[in-house]
């Protein structure tokens, strides 16, 4: 299976398209070149470009600056395609200091060498082979991770202070010059630029740096994450704590708490963590013994956060290897680019959740005031049934015929919701009949005067139900 970072065939080939730009930014514009260009888009894939993609080959863009040029300086942004990812652009850089770059493009989308003749894409290479297992994680470590840079003479490149990959030009021609001191040494006896070559990487990255960073690189970096389970029930307000165990020394590794706000803080051992971007530094030295850091995690409303460790570890297993097996006239090749992959598949991480729930008192406080409210509903319910209970009794007991003798519901169905008419609508139906009864009136006009008023008590009804429900 090929290295991630590394390119592959994309199954089905695809269509001509804009590459991404790579992370940070360039003097000039790669999407817009000014003045006559062969290739006015740099981040076109197209012609020999795109033949070559569709191949699994690495595609050079354009040069730490944005440009094209037949003698680029890297680093060179390069688009590949990676398997459930798609096109992916990242910064390439040289590890062959006096080897050419091979980073220019012709109109027709083929890579031309120093004097402007195409020569084959770049292809993968299993490693560079003058390059130990040492200059490898140092490679590794520098493209991840950056340095602070002091340049001398030419490599002062406007006086920056730091050589990262996702800054500036200069930034990262700054970066380019540090990787070139681990694989391409200056030669004790320098003068000129040479010279000046060698007292930056002297001032950047002498032996005693190298020696100190070399210790910070883990064979196999690893990092658990769990929730202290032995806390008690949480609330809303308290604190849940959490152990990260790393040997993942003076690296980023991000931090994302995510499912309720709350605040995320280092309450034990030796680290730092950055709400804002989200990072975690835990301070150490020895990679072969891990370091334990507690964090604490603050809740601000019920419900569970989810805690996530991440990170992508300095490690020759993240780099990829390419070169351009085209020679120029003058014998000379095309250098090794390194490329550090930044898809997830080559990521470290753990996870743990813990579960807040609301204050005890303020629930307590909820279902009594649930409890209020349906009392009172069951109460006025209640109290309706039995009046009209008591209604028809009365009625009854006068000798008085009343609905119920009439195959009429005395409630105006058989609805029991509906028996929560009041005393007075029951008393209003007998006083109705013996009315009727008295002045001679017909069975047909007693229980139609009747339904009439078992109707509007049953309204009465309904609107005092609901009334109960809103208090």
């Amino acid at each position: 299976m090929p290295s991630p970072a590394q390119a592959e065939a994309p199954n089905p080939p695809v269509a001509e398209f804009n590459a991404d730009l790579c992370a940070g930014s360039t003097d000039d514009d790669p999407r817009n070149v000014q003045g006559e260009a062969a290739v006015p888009d740099l981040t076109r894939v197209f012609g020999s470009r795109l033949d070559d993609f569709n191949s699994g080959l690495v595609v050079p863009l354009y040069d730490t600056f944005g440009a094209n040029e037949l003698d680029g300086y890297p680093a060179v942004c390069g688009v590949r395609h990676v398997e459930g990812v798609g096109a992916v652009s990242e910064w390439m850089f040289c590890t062959d200091y006096f080897s050419h770059v091979c980073s220019g493009v012709n109109e027709n989308g083929e890579l031309v060498d120093i004097d402007g003749n195409p020569i084959p894409g770049v292809e993968a290479k299993p490693n560079n082979p003058k390059l130990s297992s040492d200059q490898e994680k140092l490679i590794s470590w520098l493209i991840s991770n950056g340095h602070d840079y002091e340049g001398t003479g030419y490599f002062n490149f406007n006086g920056v202070s730091t050589a990262v990959q996702d800054s500036g030009s200069y930034e990262r021609a700054a970066l380019q010059v540090l990787v070139w001191c681990i694989s391409d040494p200056v030669p004790g006896s320098a003068s000129g630029t040479e010279g000046e070559r060698a007292q930056t990487c002297a001032d950047n990255m002498g032996p005693e740096e190298q020696s100190n960073l070399l210790a910070q690189i883990p064979e196999e970096a690893t990092i658990t994450l769990q929730f202290d389970a032995q806390q008690d029930a949480l609330e809303v307000g308290d604190t849940a704590e959490f152990e990260l165990t790393t040997n993942l020394y003076n690296q980023p590794i991000r931090v994302s708490p995510t499912g309720i706000a709350g605040t995320l803080e280092v309450v034990a051992g030796d680290a730092t963590y950055d709400p804002a971007s989200g990072i975690l530094m835990v301070t150490g030295s020895d990679p072969s013994s891990a370091a334990t850091i507690r964090l604490a995690f603050t809740g601000e409303s019920a419900g569970t956060v989810s805690l996530s460790a991440t990170a992508q570890p300095a490690s020759p297993a993240h780099i990829a290897w390419n070169q351009s097996p085209g020679i120029a006239a003058d014998g000379v090749p095309c250098q090794v680019f390194a490329t550090f992959s930044s898809t997830v598949d080559r990521t470290v991480t753990s996870s743990a959740q813990a579960t807040f729930i609301e204050d005890a008192a303020e629930s307590e406080a909820n279902a009594d005031a649930e409890g209020s409210d349906s009392a009172a509903t069951a109460e006025g319910t209640a109290d309706g049934a039995d009046s009209d209970s008591a209604a028809t009794a009365n009625a009854d007991a006068d000798g008085t015929a009343d609905a119920s003798d009439s195959g009429v519901n005395s409630n105006g169905g058989n609805n029991d919701a509906d028996a929560s008419s009041n005393t007075g609508s029951g008393t209003e139906v007998k006083a109705g009949a013996e009315s009727l009864a008295n002045t001679g009136g017909n069975w047909s006009a007693l229980i139609f005067f009747g339904a009439l008023l078992l109707l509007a008590g049953a309204v009465t009804g309904v609107i005092s139900r609901r009334a109960n429900v809103r208090s």
